[in-house]
């Protein structure tokens, strides 16, 4: 339809917002290998530290109830994670001001 009213110039129009999208998804790409280095990272200190809060109880069998019905093992390792991803923001951001 643009060809034919002969307005086949403005049609460019479209290619450059299409090249621009993709400069900006790889702008936000640039550090795949460490977000998801510090994502593990992270995950892997949650993980650590859900398995040190079981020498601290004196009872082992209300500490295995205790994580058995609890939220908290899962809250843990959510926060964990999430600083991961907060850490790599912080990172990718500051690294975009210089």
């Amino acid at each position: 339809m643009i060809i034919k009213t002969g307005h086949f110039d403005n049609a460019g129009i479209l290619e450059q917002k299409v090249s621009s999208a993709t400069t900006e998804n790889q702008e936000v790409n640039r550090y795949p290998s460490l977000k998801w280095g510090l994502v593990a990272f992270f995950g892997g200190i949650g993980f650590i530290l859900i398995d040190q809060m079981g020498p601290g109880f004196s009872n082992q069998d209300h500490y295995r109830d205790f994580m058995h019905d609890s939220m908290l093992p899962f809250g843990i390792e959510l926060v964990s994670i999430s600083l991961g991803f907060i850490i790599y923001f912080l990172i990718v951001n500051f690294s975009k001001k210089k």
